[in-house]
């Protein structure tokens, strides 16, 4: 962990990226702790401690927690939006215009190493840009691994599949 705070103190200082580091470790350890809740509420129906209907209440008051606590800081990483966009063979041959549009459309999300970004069998909805970091994505036979300026889950945007792997951000 403090290896990771460290780079970003430097990236702070270097390039003028007003990223509170304490805000950052607060989000840290906030999303850690929401993530160990959600794994109890999720052993307990597992080991019939607790219902179905019960379950499903403590998960919405967990996601309003999630809500809460995760308005995501700015991140500026000096990566170009577009740039991004235009890497995505479907938008490749928009205009300068329509690219603007969908950047419009982007909303920023910090996650921690180990976090899952999509899980297995989940509605597919969104697509994802790597603006900084790595993401495994379990394929079979061997996971394969995304970094910065690549994009995943853009199937969900053209067919009406759920989820077919896990992904996850990693150190």
């Amino acid at each position: 962990m403090g290896k990771n705070f460290k780079v970003l103190s430097i990236l702070e200082k270097k390039s003028g990226i007003f990223i509170g580091l304490g805000t950052i470790k607060e989000k840290y350890l906030n999303k850690t702790a929401l993530h160990l809740e959600e794994d109890e509420y999720q052993g307990a129906l597992d080991n019939d401690l607790i219902g179905k209907e019960v379950y499903f209440d403590l998960q919405c008051e967990l996601e309003k927690s999630m809500d809460t606590y995760f308005n995501n800081p700015v991140l500026n990483l000096g990566l170009e939006p577009a740039k991004l966009v235009e890497k995505v063979p479907f938008f490749a041959k928009l205009s300068p215009d329509r690219i603007g549009k969908v950047v419009q459309l982007l909303k920023p999300r910090l996650v921690i190493p180990g976090e899952k970004i999509i899980r297995k069998g989940e509605v597919g909805d969104a697509m994802y840009f790597i603006s900084n970091g790595c993401v495994e994505i379990d394929l079979e036979p061997e996971p394969t691994h995304l970094g910065s300026g690549q994009f995943f889950g853009e199937i969900a945007l053209v067919r009406d599949y759920n989820r077919e792997n896990h992904s996850s951000a990693q150190p």
